[in-house]
């Protein structure tokens, strides 16, 4: 297999492996145990935010989901902004966890969730220092 073949794999797996990762607890309700969710859910419930929290972080969660897409866009088909731009909504997406606040997740979500940020980094260290980083300085020379 090729080096972009690979890269390209890569991207499109971590992208499948994260919703997949994040949806799972929603599709297979029984991965959580039934006290430990109601459990989460009654705290959630207690810790109510103010509106203004939760528009910040939904207008700074449609930031990050535009630009993740756009670059994973962009690193598929080697566009040359798609390297910093996917490398900075990673940072950007890393810098926004402890704003978000406890979670609950199964060890299969998260196992799944783990593997896509591997393969997500794996990709963004191929786009940056692998054989295929010529196909983005390529592409920036020719535009």
């Amino acid at each position: 297999m090729n080096q972009a073949t690979m890269f390209r794999l890569f991207v499109v797996a971590s992208f499948a492996m994260a919703i997949l990762g994040e949806f799972l607890d929603y599709l297979i309700p029984g991965l959580i145990p039934t006290d430990l969710d109601d459990a989460y859910v009654a705290w959630t419930a207690a810790e109510e935010p103010t509106m203004s929290y939760v528009l910040a972080l939904g207008a700074l969660s449609l930031v990050l989901l535009i630009g993740a897409v756009a670059g994973m866009v962009g690193l598929l088909l080697f566009k040359p902004w798609s390297r910093w731009l996917s490398l900075w909504i990673s940072v950007l997406a890393m810098l926004s966890y402890p704003f978000l606040g406890p979670s609950l997740y199964s060890g299969w979500a998260t196992m799944l969730t783990e593997i896509s940020m591997l393969l997500w980094g794996a990709a963004l260290a191929m786009a940056y220092f692998g054989e295929i980083k010529v196909r983005f300085e390529r592409a920036s020379v020719s535009s």
